[in-house]
């Protein structure tokens, strides 16, 4: 009989909560809240229990439907203040991002969708983004103790590489060295890497055969490994050494640094056959086709999310590159920021963006783009010195170091 009642409480309480008003439901969890803080509060003082259960007033910003009119960016009513645009999405009208307009279906559903498959797919993805990635992204994971949500969180400085286009003999294909081989090896590549051991083996080949097809970066490998393969053929048929391949990713020249095109694998990536002379100098990261070792890829290379996020940017679209210009050239500071192209890039908006369903993959993005805009900001104080008018800290500093007599002013020998 007890159970029933339960049971039967249980039910009356379902309904009741379905029928309440988001105001009346905003109330009741008040009051559970007030009553649960009382009993601490109870209970430290019964204990004697030294430890405080001060509590922060309650804030509620609204609901998140107040669009910006420039961006179309949603907002909390509390943030808009009778204010028609804003700064943290598109600085007032701007900055003018379009990603994700074209976003392949498939993906969309693994990422949306409610399907068995679907949940597998973001509890691993993580693991699928490594496994199709072009670079490899290195830092030292602390993994907290707790039972709580999943946190990613690292220590110290996160760095991106990537290798030469053929492996070491013996060694399997890793990373965008898998891109060379057809759809149903490169499938068999992966899954043969135990760190993937987590995938769907039916998800694996249907998601490499539609980046082979869609994905600039990946059509680029190709044509380098064909081009290798024709220099090869070439030097068999004159009697010679065969030459050295490389590519080198550039920005193309044609590209609205304010709207997103898509560029071509000939416009991102060029191949050059020949000595290392005939590869022009202001070029930062080649791959070569042997050897040559790991390449870093910079914070301000535009290559690095989409060679490192191939789930979030499939179709191998550029990131933030330096000189991004806003739309008004006349303003003050004409260049967009690090902090303001992720800011508008993750902002909230009724077209579909990955990354507010990629979970643990967006996590891992965004601590990774803001050590990426914290190290350009370190980069440039440390080679800026000379603007920053450090020689006029040298008074503070002979203070810190030494000349510290109370008796005088700071600085004063």
């Amino acid at each position: 009989m007890r159970r029933q009642r339960r049971v039967a409480s249980a039910q009356r309480e379902r309904t009741r909560r379905s029928r309440e008003t988001s105001e009346e439901t905003r109330q009741r969890r008040r009051a559970v809240a007030e009553r649960y803080h009382t009993r601490g509060r109870s209970f430290a003082a019964q204990t004697g229990g030294a430890r405080t259960n001060a509590q922060p007033d309650e804030h509620y910003g609204g609901q998140m439907n107040v669009a910006c009119e420039s961006c179309g960016a949603k907002h909390f009513k509390s943030e808009s203040k009778d204010k028609r645009t804003f700064n943290d999405c598109c600085n007032h009208g701007s900055i003018s991002l379009r990603h994700f307009n074209n976003y392949p279906v498939e993906l969309c559903r693994l990422l949306a969708s409610q399907e068995i498959e679907a949940k597998e797919f973001r509890e691993h993805i993580r693991n699928y983004n490594s496994a199709f990635a072009f670079a490899s992204m290195g830092a030292q994971l602390d993994t907290p103790c707790s039972q709580g949500p999943y946190c990613f969180r690292i220590h110290g400085q996160i760095y991106h590489r990537i290798g030469p286009v053929l492996p070491e003999d013996g060694q399997p294909h890793r990373y965008g060295q898998v891109y060379i081989l057809d759809t149903s090896m490169a499938a068999e590549e992966r899954m043969g890497n135990p760190a993937n051991s987590s995938c769907n083996p039916r998800l694996i080949p249907s998601l490499g055969e539609l980046l082979h097809q869609i994905n600039i970066y990946a059509q680029a490998y190709k044509m380098l490994h064909e081009v290798a393969v024709e220099e090869e053929l070439c030097a068999a048929r004159e009697g010679r050494p065969a030459k050295a391949v490389r590519m080198v990713f550039e920005t193309p020249a044609n590209v609205d640094r304010r709207r997103y095109n898509a560029p071509t694998a000939n416009e991102v990536a060029a191949i050059y056959v020949g000595n290392d002379g005939d590869v022009p100098a202001e070029h930062s990261l080649a791959v070569h086709l042997r050897g040559g070792g790991l390449q870093t890829i910079r914070v301000i290379d535009s290559e690095c999310d989409p060679l490192t996020y191939p789930i979030l940017f499939p179709r191998g679209e550029l990131g933030w590159r330096p000189n991004m210009l806003k739309n008004p050239s006349d303003r003050r500071r004409t260049r967009i920021t690090q902090k303001e192209y992720y800011s508008s890039m993750i902002a909230a908006r009724n077209y579909f963006n990955p990354f507010h369903f990629a979970g643990k993959l967006h996590q891992q993005y965004l601590v990774d783009s803001y050590i990426k805009f914290e190290q350009n900001r370190l980069n440039y104080d440390r080679t800026h010195q000379a603007e920053l008018r450090v020689d006029s800290y040298r008074g503070l500093a002979d203070y810190v170091t030494g000349d510290n007599d109370i008796t005088r002013p700071p600085g004063v020998r």
